[in-house]
């Protein structure tokens, strides 16, 4: 038996898993994770990107053991199932472990539009341009500029 799944068999009384759910109900194994999911199905956004950062990092059982004890899982126990299942891990876990510590990240764009105007004659105050009124005068002939508005 390797060590996650001994951390796994030694916490199994107590939890299930300590991972932490996804708000949106995605399921762990699925291409793209939340908050990717809620991007993907947002009006405001385009492009959706996920990209998954390798990490492994090498700590002592105790540390290990105090970053699970950081974890909502784990801090919904009652004090004596944290200090049962913390010792528990502590007996299968290698004096040094390594464990893999990914950062998933997303990358989107914000949808914008765009509305260009070209070389048209607008009257001071006429409504159509959102402009500073000394910059519009009357019979104003604007060429080529485009307006940008982002959600």
């Amino acid at each position: 038996m390797d060590v996650e799944e001994a951390v796994r068999a030694a916490r199994a009384r107590f939890l299930e898993s300590d991972d932490v759910p996804s708000p949106d109900g995605t399921p762990p194994g699925h291409d793209m994770q939340w908050p990717g999911t809620e991007l993907l199905r947002s009006e405001w956004f385009a492009d959706v990107q996920q990209s998954v950062i390798g990490r492994r990092l090498t700590m002592s059982a105790r540390d290990y053991v105090g970053l699970l004890s950081t974890i909502s899982a784990h801090l919904e126990l009652p004090a004596s199932g944290q200090e049962r299942v913390y010792g528990r891990i502590m007996q299968v876990l290698p004096e040094i472990a390594e464990i893999a510590a990914d950062i998933t990240v997303h990358l989107a764009l914000r949808r914008c539009e765009q509305q260009c105007l070209d070389n048209q004659m607008f009257a001071a105050g006429d409504g159509h341009l959102d402009m500073p009124r000394a910059l519009v005068t009357e019979g104003s002939r604007i060429a080529g500029a485009c307006i940008r508005t982002c959600r």
